[in-house]
């Protein structure tokens, strides 16, 4: 086995009970400690000390996103390079939410005829503001040729905790908060009818109800709408479905006139450890929430890829599918994110998707231990 020594950057893990570790100069030995650490150039990275990237995919065409600053904002949209059109960036606030690279091409899993191609955009906030993001998909180099379709997001950022409205129209879609934001519905109402929004009674969702208030109309003509406004705070660092129902105050009327749902996604903070093709059999100590991003080599044209043959899923999580990255050598860039404390035996084989029985032409192999 070879012996590698290399300086590891200051390491930071916090627990529960307040204990740091530090630790600066470490050789390489059979169980390392890794360090989570920034790298605002990599796929599916995140710094130590900001909340973990966000991925926007094509059904979130026209929702709002709320981002603190450093964090990273991955859009993933479906492409086809055949055709000679490509998504292309048309407008965001460069100063507010700045693009890291050129955009990666990520294929299918297992290529088969007509799979779907994505294209994938990675920004980072850099100050606190409002921009809207609009991706156009034009032929490729020419910006002045009129778009078949239009990506647009409305990123909202700050530096602390924010408000985030949603209403009607918003119904059955989702909204990316971070732990401490506020998030306000407002929904039609008439009191008069004896009816109004109220959460269910086995209610599972876990963000909690600071207030509800009742937005009487600015005139008093009959038949005005009035709004309830329900104001919720994300307390968990879990993701929650928010479902309210429209009901009578009669008692024994359980059956809701309406249905009101929105699926909140949490942002959680995350460390960043990354790994290459010389971290082969390694041990790898990490934390609850650090992200392992694992990138190896892989030779262009030859129908070879790497796949996960091995891993516990409840304890090492991916993060989305793998993107094949192209600057100047070709990788591919799988994401993990430790889930729960214990050990997963994470496994890659280089070989043919569809030949499955045939031993790999190229083994890697990491054990990971979970740690608090």
């Amino acid at each position: 086995m070879k012996h590698l020594s290399f300086l590891v950057g200051i390491i930071s893990i916090t627990t529960s009970l307040g204990l740091a570790l530090n630790a600066i100069g470490y050789s390489w030995q059979a169980n390392q400690i890794f360090a989570a650490e920034p790298n605002t150039n990599t796929v599916c990275d995140s710094s130590s000390n900001t909340s973990s990237s966000v991925t926007m995919a094509d059904e979130n065409n026209g929702q709002i996103v709320t981002l603190k600053k450093s964090q990273l904002l991955f859009v993933r949209l479906a492409s086809n390079p055949g055709t000679g059109y490509g998504w292309q960036l048309a407008e965001s606030n460069k100063s507010q939410l700045k693009l890291l690279e050129n955009p990666v091409l990520e294929p299918a899993i297992n290529p088969q005829p007509n799979s779907t191609i994505y294209q994938v955009f990675h920004f980072q906030v850099k100050s606190a503001g409002s921009s809207v993001l609009e991706l156009q998909n034009q032929p490729r180099g020419q910006n002045n040729t009129p778009s078949n379709k239009t990506y647009r997001l409305n990123v909202q950022m700050s530096s602390s905790p924010v408000s985030v409205g949603v209403n009607d129209s918003d119904n059955n879609k989702e909204v990316n908060l971070n732990s401490g934001d506020i998030l306000v519905v407002r929904l039609a109402t008439n009191p008069a009818t004896g009816y109004s929004w109220k959460l269910p009674a086995n209610s599972q969702n876990k963000l909690k109800l600071l207030e509800s208030s009742v937005e009487k109309p600015t005139d008093s003509k009959p038949g005005s709408t009035a709004y309830q406004i329900l104001r919720f705070q994300v307390n968990s660092a879990d993701s929650s479905l928010l479902e309210l129902q429209y009901k009578s105050q009669i008692p024994n009327n359980n059956v809701p006139d309406k249905n009101y749902r929105i699926y909140v996604r949490t942002n959680t903070k995350n460390g960043s450890i990354r790994l290459t093709d010389s971290d082969n059999d390694r041990q790898i100590r990490a934390t609850v929430g650090n992200t392992l991003i694992v990138r190896l080599g892989t030779g262009p044209g030859n129908d070879y890829s790497w796949q996960v043959v091995k891993n516990s899923s409840e304890k090492l999580a991916p993060l989305g599918k793998p993107v094949l990255e192209q600057t100047g050598n070709q990788y591919k860039v799988f994401c993990f994110q430790g889930q729960s404390l214990g050990s997963s035996l994470l496994e890659f084989h280089y070989n043919r998707p569809w030949e499955k029985e045939q031993p790999p032409l190229n083994t890697y192999k990491l054990n990971v231990q979970i740690l608090n």
